[in-house]
Formats: C-alpha cells, sequence, structure tokens
C-alpha cells in the first residue's frame, strides 16, 4: 500500500474456511464487517483489518476501531447493545 510497507498478512487457518474472496488477498465483506463464506457457518467470521478495498482509506484508521467494534458486537449478540445509528464516525488527518 502506497509506500507505507503495508500488505495484509492473510493467517494459515483462512484456508480451511472457504471463503469468498473479491480479489486475490481481499475477503469479500459485507457493512457490518462479516467475511462472507461459500458456506454457511455455525457463526460468523468477523474482520478489523483487510478492509481497505471495501471500507476506503478510514479502514486502517485506529480511531474507528470503536465505531467497528461496536457494529459487530451488536451483530453476535443479536440485538444492539451499543446504539451506532446516532453516532457520526469521523477521521481527519
Amino acid at each position: 500500500m502506497a509506500a507505507t510497507g503495508y500488505h495484509p498478512r492473510i493467517p494459515a487457518w483462512v484456508d480451511r474456511v472457504e471463503i469468498e474472496w473479491e480479489a486475490e488477498n481481499q475477503w469479500r465483506v459485507n457493512d457490518r464487517y462479516q467475511i462472507a463464506t461459500q458456506t454457511a457457518l455455525a457463526g460468523s467470521l468477523f474482520t478489523h483489518t483487510n478492509l481497505e478495498h471495501s471500507h476506503g482509506p478510514a479502514a486502517t484508521n485506529l480511531g474507528m476501531a470503536v465505531y467497528r467494534n461496536a457494529i459487530m458486537l451488536n451483530e453476535m449478540v443479536g440485538e444492539t447493545m451499543f446504539d451506532v445509528a446516532a453516532q457520526q464516525p469521523f477521521t481527519s488527518f
């Protein structure tokens, strides 16, 4: 990525899951940060990284981590524990 030396490191265990890929090293991710799979899983697989291709340049901004965590936790428990609809995440450089 843009002279930073950063590149996604995909863990080896990923090979055991039938993940849907958008491109090489870029998994398909929905707006709730869930990784799409070819076959149904007993649960959900979430990602906090490797989102630049689907969620834009703020994907690597750790300041957005709390917002992403709230969305993922709401999905995990199946109800709204953290109201993110009222939040307006913002970042600047």
